[in-house]
């Protein structure tokens, strides 16, 4: 860093904690921290308030198999349901890359997350394609518990749906009632096209989401879905195989199971 560099960095530290709060939110307002994620096809721009956000800038190198299979297998008048959508990088990239020709419904039930889902959505002027859908997904429509493991935008592996996430006995910061539907009903009471590609990172309850879904996983218009489940946890695994092979599926990819991540199962629809 230059002296000029240095001088400057000096002074905007000493100018920002001599203003006020409300000058503060006044600035923030005006000039909100925007970065881009690491796409290279498409410009994304993303909100990045949280150090959480800031993460999700790297959605493409977490999951690059995620990023070439939506490249490559979402085409023009595709319906993709993201499950988990976070503040929505996915998302936004399976439209960015068809040219907004596809319908994308990003679920994402945290408040935070939604925040940033919508703003995200708007900033990259997606409204037309891409529909956020603040709502928790399970396999009953019913009141239910979500307990929050963080209350930053963008933070993943929450307790999730009666504790059943990855966090599960670890510190709750927050615990919301929710109105959780499972995702047959909702497809029907909603109108929602129906899928043609799934993916699914719900942070422990993919059981509950998978079991609320077992009418549209027959439909023959649905190709392709991809399920993350923690990494170790075996029987979670073997049912999610069981309910998607038992519904003409055939595991085709698994990816990140070789680390520390949860591994993100691919499945595909035999002919």
């Amino acid at each position: 860093m230059s002296l000029i560099s240095k001088a400057f960095t000096r002074f905007a530290r000493v100018f920002w904690r001599q203003m006020s709060t409300k000058q503060k939110a006044r600035f923030i307002e005006k000039n909100p921290p925007i970065g881009k994620i690491d796409w290279v096809k498409h410009e994304i721009l993303s909100r990045a308030f949280s150090n959480q956000e800031w993460r999700r800038l790297g959605a493409c190198a977490s999951e690059p198999e995620t990023v070439k299979w939506i490249e490559e297998e979402i085409k023009a008048g595709d319906v993709f349901y993201d499950i988990g959508a976070s503040i929505g990088a996915y998302s936004l990239i399976a439209a960015k890359n068809t040219n907004s020709s596809v319908t994308v419904y990003a679920f994402e039930p945290t408040a935070s997350s939604f925040s940033s889902l919508v703003s995200n959505i708007a900033l990259n002027h997606l409204g037309e394609c891409v529909i956020p859908l603040n709502i928790a997904l399970s396999d009953k429509t019913q009141f239910v518990r979500f307990v929050y493991g963080s209350l930053e935008a963008g933070a993943t592996k929450h307790p999730g749906l009666a504790g059943k996430g990855e966090r599960a006995g670890n510190e709750e910061v927050f615990t919301q009632p929710v109105f959780a539907w499972a995702l047959d009903e909702f497809i029907e009471r909603a109108s929602l096209k129906p899928p043609t590609h799934i993916k699914i990172d719900v942070d422990g309850s993919e059981i509950l989401v998978l079991r609320g879904a077992l009418k549209i996983l027959t439909s023959i218009r649905l190709r392709l879905v991809q399920v993350e489940v923690r990494k170790g946890d075996a029987g979670t695994e073997r049912e999610v195989r069981d309910i998607l092979e038992s519904r003409g599926f055939k595991l085709v990819g698994r990816f990140r199971d070789d680390t520390h991540k949860p591994a993100d199962l691919l499945f595909k629809r035999q002919q």
